[in-house]
């Protein structure tokens, strides 16, 4: 088999790994020994790399948020910021929260997710990504990716 060839197959079947659940994977990669061992061995390395990555990945934003105050205290349902009311919070990252909320004003009836960073704990480089963000969000049209409706500060 040549090279191309065996880069075909390996890449074929990491994206059909990919689109399996975690515990899924290993089952592949199992059955995917007894017909292609070398192409397994080879995939089970890719997708253990990709396991570290993540692992590295939620140590830093694990590590950052605890930096940031990671126990800061939650929006209650009813504040408002701007024109929408906090129903409550959805989940927490490395930049900061997420909340649902709905628009307030009587313009119309509108759900939203609101993205709130810790401003007070952020350094010039977490604010520069977090405008980076935004920006990037606002410029994609895609269903699968949120889309920017409004940005700004907050007092």
């Amino acid at each position: 088999m040549s090279k191309t060839d065996r880069y075909q197959q390996l890449r074929e079947h990491f994206h059909q790994a990919m689109e399996l659940a975690d515990v899924e994977r290993a089952s592949y990669v199992d059955t995917l020994r007894h017909s292609q061992p070398e192409i397994a061995d080879e995939l089970a390395s890719l997708l253990g790399a990709i396991d570290e990555s993540d692992a590295v990945i939620d140590a830093g934003i694990s590590a950052q948020h605890s930096a940031l105050g990671g126990n800061a205290p939650t929006l209650k349902g009813g504040v408002h910021v701007g024109p929408y009311r906090i129903e409550h919070l959805l989940g927490r990252g490395g930049m900061g929260d997420v909340y649902l909320a709905m628009r307030d004003d009587g313009a119309f009836d509108l759900r939203v997710a609101i993205k709130l960073i810790r401003w007070a704990h952020a350094d010039a480089n977490l604010r520069e990504r977090f405008r980076r963000e935004r920006q990037t969000l606002a410029q994609l049209e895609h269903p699968g990716i949120a889309h920017v409706l409004d940005g700004g500060d907050t007092a």
